[in-house]
């Protein structure tokens, strides 16, 4: 009997903290590892123990865990390659960019925004030159062009054309880490609004911070004055802005927390008034899902993957305004029974983003890719 084709996923883009892109291809393999199919699976990633979970899931006989050892990442397409060939693979999966530039088998790869271009100054200079260089060819190169949202499909065929043709809708699902918690439906009139993502340009802290000056110098209703919470990676390009964190920390307006696991985080969510959300630019935006499991109302973006992904649920934003960011905030401290009818909302928006879902739309961009690798066989 003849072996079940095998797929090589290639993770060697994540390591710990799991943040992000990280964290949604932990998501991914457990669901795919929770599906039965008549494939078979290698992961190759230079941090295996971010997959402890594999152990325990229910498909964990048709994976191979392969520890790749630490380099370059000039060296990782290289020996793709060269495990795909060894393994025998019929598909190989990029779970982020760029994919390599060859491949023995059948290549997907898996676009998570494209920042780097349409936010140039949000992304360390080594890296958007990195992208810029390989992209192109890697995505020409590419058999199926797999996006986290309709959003970042329609980012990536209006930057590379011709791309149009091979690009799968395979949106993610809500974090499964928030399944099960409990969480209050009220919050004490003093809890702080939160923010959470790393402290990078693309997040907008900047606007939020000039938000909340503008909340805290409104008139007095007798309330307490609104405080920020911030949870966050150290992230990138942020002298300036960490330094005005430090100030507003110093004034009593900003708690800067920094990155935290996730038990503290939904500690944070579930003490929380609303989760503020009005990123420049996101690919998906899990916090959003994240705020809604934990019964947070939701301010966030009028625009891409975050207006798709919050639907009716939040509070919509012109990201470059304070002044709509400080009126969103204001309309959740003082608006009788809004907040309450967004918990409502988020809570049915939740079952809209599974990961059982991802898993079902990646597996049949496999078997896709595998059926035109035996036609052009026969």
């Amino acid at each position: 009997m003849s072996l079940r084709p095998l797929v090589l996923l290639d993770a060697s883009a994540a390591r710990p903290p799991c943040t992000g892109v990280a964290w949604s291809m932990v998501e991914l393999v457990g669901a795919l590892a929770s599906e039965e199919r008549d494939l078979r699976f290698a992961l190759a990633t230079p941090h295996p123990e971010i997959f402890a979970g594999l152990d325990t899931a229910p498909g964990r006989a048709q994976w191979e865990l392969i520890a790749l050892p630490p380099g370059r990442l000039a060296a990782v397409g290289w020996r793709l390659e060269n495990l795909a060939r060894r393994l025998g693979a019929g598909v190989l999966h990029a779970l982020t960019i760029p994919p390599p530039l060859r491949s023995p088998c059948p290549l997907a790869v898996t676009v998570h925004d494209l920042a780097y271009r349409s936010l140039p100054g949000s992304v360390p200079a080594a890296r958007r030159l990195w992208y810029a260089a390989t992209l192109p060819a890697g995505l020409r190169r590419a058999d199926a062009v797999l996006v986290n949202s309709a959003a970042t499909g329609r980012e990536v065929a209006a930057a590379f054309p011709f791309t149009a043709g091979k690009i799968l809708p395979t949106p993610f699902g809500t974090p499964a880490w928030t399944a099960g918690r409990e969480a209050p439906r009220t919050r004490p009139a003093d809890a702080p609004f939160l923010f959470v993502g790393a402290l990078e340009p693309r997040k907008n802290l900047d606007n939020i911070l000039s938000a909340l000056a503008l909340l805290r110098a409104r008139p007095g209703s007798g309330a307490p004055p609104p405080r920020l919470r911030v949870i966050g990676a150290p992230g990138w390009r942020n002298r300036a802005l960490l330094a005005r964190l430090r100030r507003e920390a110093a004034a009593g307006a900003v708690e800067l927390v920094g990155y935290r696991d996730r038990d503290s985080l939904w500690a944070a969510m579930v003490s929380a008034r609303a989760l503020l959300f009005p990123s420049l630019h996101e690919g998906f935006g899990f916090p959003i899902l994240e705020a809604m499991a934990a019964h947070l109302p939701v301010i966030t973006s009028d625009r891409g993957a975050m207006r798709e992904v919050a639907g009716d649920a939040a509070l919509l934003v012109d990201p470059e305004s304070p002044r709509g960011i400080a009126d969103a905030m204001h309309r959740i401290s003082s608006e009788h029974g809004l907040a309450d009818r967004l918990v409502r909302a988020g809570e049915a928006r939740i079952p809209v983003w599974t990961w059982r879902s991802t898993a079902e739309r990646t597996l049949a961009a496999y078997l896709r890719l595998l059926d035109v690798r035996t036609d052009g066989a026969n």
